[in-house]
């Protein structure tokens, strides 16, 4: 079972999700788990709880979303799991990370789920230097 981390400066990284082995992705909160959407390893897509398209994942461990304004590549799943989002220079910021990946579509399904709200994002990186 894979199992999805997010990054926390100079803390301990926090167990935020966990995908089981038919791909079905949980939000994880004191234990309990939420079902919040699947992956179709075959395609390497990632749909909702509704069935909703998502995003997909490349070859390459691009990550992209699909939105009514049109597909965006977000950021990118490194062979390690490691979890890259793209800042407005395309620059990589480290976000967290999947642990037991079993294909590269988990981490397009952990940064689809977790990490897809960039402005959260920054927000709390300028308070937490503020």
């Amino acid at each position: 079972m894979a199992k999805i981390y997010e990054h926390i400066e100079l803390a301990p990284d926090v167990m935020i999700g966990r995908i089981d082995e038919e791909g079905r992705v949980y939000y994880e909160e004191e234990a309990e788990g939420e079902y919040i959407g699947r992956i179709d390893y075959e395609q390497g897509e990632v749909f909702d709880e509704d069935d909703g398209y998502m995003g997909w994942i490349e070859e390459n461990g691009d990550i992209y979303g699909s939105y009514e304004e049109g597909d965006e590549r977000l950021g990118r799943v490194a062979d390690d799991g490691k979890l890259y989002l793209y800042d407005e220079g395309d620059a990589e910021v480290y976000v967290g990370q999947v642990t037991e990946m079993k294909h590269k579509a988990d981490g397009a399904a952990a940064v689809l789920f977790f990490f897809d709200e960039w402005e959260e994002i920054f927000e709390d990186e300028d308070e937490e230097e503020a």
